[in-house]
């Protein structure tokens, strides 16, 4: 099914491409790290009282599965819409003897549309979206799985919404091969499975990133 989504997209990109001589299509992949601020966290759990607490997270990028963030853009002239990818990552630091381990690492995945423009060099850009989400949790002793029906195969949870807005220099080596320095702030809500229950987990996280991209025409 993600292969036919992705081919669906490509396919949709190079029709709009090939409708105007002036249109550029361009793919970026990006490394970083992030920065999540301290944000309330509240658990329900069936017949327990719920918890909340201030969740304290860390990124750790380079831990598998590791932290990045892929761009597809289709340019007409000094504006663009884009689909992109952030594989945003939470690891909760202050555990409690109730919450054993919190963490949404495969990840707290920020799957949005944008809306980019050149200014100056700079490319400035907004998106929304959704939220999928892989979660690995252990609550009250009840470690958490997802089940077999989730998105992709199981794999990942539909579990909110999130948007960014984002700063980047795109520094050209050649006339398509471009490198990019790039800074944003995202802004998420997720209800995230846990055993007998869902977890209320937003995220505000400042994002770092470096990368590479090309333009297609």
């Amino acid at each position: 099914m993600s292969a036919m989504m992705g081919r669906a997209v490509l396919a949709l990109f190079f029709l709009l491409v090939a409708t105007d001589a002036n249109a550029s299509l361009k793919f970026e992949v990006l490394g970083g790290s992030s920065i999540s601020v301290p944000s309330r966290l509240t658990l329900y759990q069936e017949n327990q009282p719920k918890i909340t607490m201030t969740a304290h997270y860390d990124t750790r990028p380079l831990t598998p599965a590791y932290y990045y963030a892929a761009r597809l853009g289709w340019w007409d002239k000094d504006s663009a819409w884009e689909l992109e990818l952030i594989h945003h990552k939470i690891y909760l630091s202050n555990t409690t003897p109730e919450v054993q381990e919190f963490k949404v690492t495969f990840g707290y995945n920020l799957l949005l549309i944008n809306r980019a423009w050149m200014f100056h060099g700079f490319v400035l850009r907004s998106g929304l979206g959704i939220v999928l989400a892989h979660a690995i949790n252990t609550v009250r002793g009840q470690a958490f799985s997802l089940p077999a029906d989730g998105v992709f195969s199981g794999q990942y949870a539909l579990a909110g919404v999130g948007g960014q807005v984002s700063v980047s220099y795109p520094y050209y080596l050649t006339s398509r091969l471009f490198l990019n320095l790039e800074t944003k702030f995202t802004a998420a809500y997720a209800n995230i499975p846990i055993a007998q229950g869902v977890a209320l987990t937003p995220n505000y996280a400042f994002h770092g990133l470096f990368g590479i991209g090309y333009s297609f025409w």
